[in-house]
């Protein structure tokens, strides 16, 4: 996996447990997160995760399962997230995202399917959150990249 890829998959979580819904695009604001996301916060303004890595930890338990299951806002494809480290920047189309942290798999990945909580464990399968730098509106088939490392420690 490179630096450089590409957004594959959008989605929202519309509220409390519902059923994550996928979009077309999503629209991008600092300091509220995605427009429509339920349970954002200051840190946690946007979730991303590697379609790469959702292969691996979804073949391990139900290769059937969409993306969606991890509840996670954008899926990019060809971008090494665990090559980041925090306070890294990642690009989303013509936006920034601040990366504070790896994405830890909740118990409701079990209530989706036995096993996925521990498969998105290693190699941060389950992706990274982040604050949003730079405002705008992403789509499916927008660039995705590695804008500056971080200068932090490394993520686990």
């Amino acid at each position: 996996m490179s630096t450089e890829g590409k957004i594959v998959g959008l989605c929202i979580r519309p509220g409390r447990r519902e059923t994550p819904e996928e979009r077309r695009a999503l629209v991008l604001v600092p300091g509220t997160g995605v427009v429509d996301d339920h349970g954002t916060s200051e840190k946690r303004q946007i979730t991303i995760m590697a379609k790469e890595a959702w292969t691996d930890a979804a073949s391990t338990v139900d290769g059937t399962l969409p993306w969606t299951a991890r509840r996670a806002n954008v899926l990019v494809e060809g971008v090494d997230l665990g090559s980041l480290l925090l306070g890294g920047r990642l690009t989303l189309g013509a936006c920034e995202i601040e990366v504070v942290g790896e994405t830890y798999p909740c118990d409701q990945m079990d209530e989706a399917c036995d096993g996925l909580k521990a498969a998105l464990l290693p190699e941060t399968r389950g992706g990274v959150y982040g604050r949003i730098v730079a405002a705008g509106t992403i789509a499916i088939g927008d660039a995705a990249g590695v804008a500056q490392v971080g200068k932090k420690k490394q993520l686990p």
